[in-house]
């Protein structure tokens, strides 16, 4: 990883060391109880793909990152995850938002994270706004 401008990126050149396509589990990571259950919960989410075992650790430290993968690569659950990990319950004030370029997309990714924070306290809310001119 590089760092530039107090930012992660992760870079072409990253994906062509050994280290970046190292298969870890999420429970090599410290990741809270709830949300280890609610990954377990969703089936099939076993190993880290390549952006979530770069990615997570990252994020749950409090940097930023950009990060960039092929469709179907766990995106979603690279940010997620730390988004989870990182919301205070008591607190009632917006904490994160999630910008999606569609309506679909929007839905999509408020289900996914709502399902791996599932077990998460119920003061915690996800809802999915979208905005259309036509």
């Amino acid at each position: 990883m590089q760092l530039k401008h107090n930012k992660y990126i992760l870079s072409k050149l990253d994906i062509r060391r050994k280290s970046f396509w190292k298969k870890r589990k999420f429970e090599e990571i410290n990741l809270s109880n709830e949300i280890q259950k609610g990954v377990a919960a969703m089936g099939g989410f076993e190993e880290m793909s390549p952006i979530q075992s770069q990615a997570i650790p990252v994020i749950v430290e409090g940097k930023d990152i950009i990060g960039q993968a092929q469709t179907g690569t766990g995106k979603t659950a690279a940010f997620g995850i730390p988004i989870l990990e990182m919301v205070q319950s008591e607190d009632k004030t917006v904490q994160a938002l999630v910008l999606c370029p569609t309506r679909e997309l929007s839905i999509q990714v408020a289900e996914e994270i709502g399902n791996i924070g599932k077990y998460k306290k119920r003061n915690t809310s996800i809802t999915s706004l979208w905005w259309s001119t036509y």
